[in-house]
């Protein structure tokens, strides 16, 4: 917190999609390393009764119509975390201050001050998600033909199986998650042997997040989709990451049946827990391909 100076403004609006109150806050925060001030939001927007808290900043200057970028957080051990992870990240920031996109970090159901409880995935993170993205397509400043989505761990799974089922997405950026949890389940003996502790703490996640039945793990398994995704996919996975890459391989190959330019990108050495320079270049590079100008 000690990289940018915190001024808020507290707010009340109203969103005529949601047909509810959305409470929101200004900051601006002071990035150092590119000495800028940036002004963020924070929001929170209703829906059947349900919150759903996002971060998110837009360009001072512009004018013309802008990607959306949007970024979903894995597993957090602190629930209060969410969005304001990569919020306080510097890759939300540097998009924020070196490309002309808006940048939302959104809280999955359960984390942050989104309602809860976690589904795993399921359903009603799925739908918050959309909710959100919904929310900024109708915002005249957005280009709702180049929205791009970065998922994280359990945030992957969502993004993927988003991808799959909307076509929507100009590009999909995951790093390291499993793709097919029915798999998981069926197979649990072949990859339990040398990661006893990391797949019984994953499992007993599932377990209690979901009602524990084959349907349950399909609307959760992005694999059953992936044939259906068209938007430029790149997946980023350590060699050690206790996630099983040919989840991943398999994953990749159907999208490239509609998208040959998409691949997996395997980091030498690194676990599930791939360190954020690595992840920035790659992210930029993604952007780069996909032609979000810079600033």
């Amino acid at each position: 917190m000690k990289q940018f100076s915190v001024l808020i403004i507290f707010l009340i609006q109203s969103c005529s999609v949601f047909q509810q109150s959305s409470y929101k806050q200004d900051i601006y925060l002071f990035d150092k390393k590119y000495s800028k001030k940036i002004k963020a939001h924070f929001e929170i927007i209703k829906k059947d009764k349900s919150k759903i808290e996002f971060y998110w900043t837009k360009p001072f200057k512009t004018k013309e119509k802008i990607p959306l970028i949007v970024f979903i957080h894995g597993h957090l051990r602190k629930r209060n975390g969410g969005g304001f992870y990569y919020y306080k990240h510097p890759m939300l920031k540097k998009v924020s201050s070196k490309y002309k996109a808006v940048a939302v970090s959104i809280s999955q159901p359960g984390y942050g001050l989104s309602s809860g409880p976690p589904d795993y995935c399921g359903p009603k993170t799925q739908n918050a998600v959309m909710d959100v993205i919904n929310y900024f397509k109708e915002k005249d400043y957005i280009d709702s033909n180049r929205i791009i989505i970065l998922g994280e761990s359990r945030g992957a799974v969502v993004a993927s199986i988003l991808a799959g089922k909307y076509d929507i997405f100009k590009g999909l950026f995951l790093i390291g998650n499993f793709y097919d949890i029915r798999n998981f389940y069926n197979n649990y003996d072949k990859y339990y042997e040398g990661n006893e502790d990391v797949y019984d703490r994953i499992k007993s996640k599932i377990d209690r997040e979901t009602s524990k039945s084959n349907q349950s793990y399909k609307v959760r398994s992005p694999i059953s989709l992936s044939s259906n995704i068209r938007a430029l996919t790149w997946d980023i996975h350590g060699e050690n990451d206790e996630y099983d890459s040919e989840y991943a391989k398999k994953f990749i190959e159907n999208i490239q049946r509609n998208n040959k330019k998409s691949k997996l990108i395997i980091i030498p050495g690194q676990p599930h827990g791939i360190p954020y320079k690595i992840v920035d270049e790659k992210f930029y590079s993604f952007l780069k391909k996909l032609n979000v100008s810079k600033i």
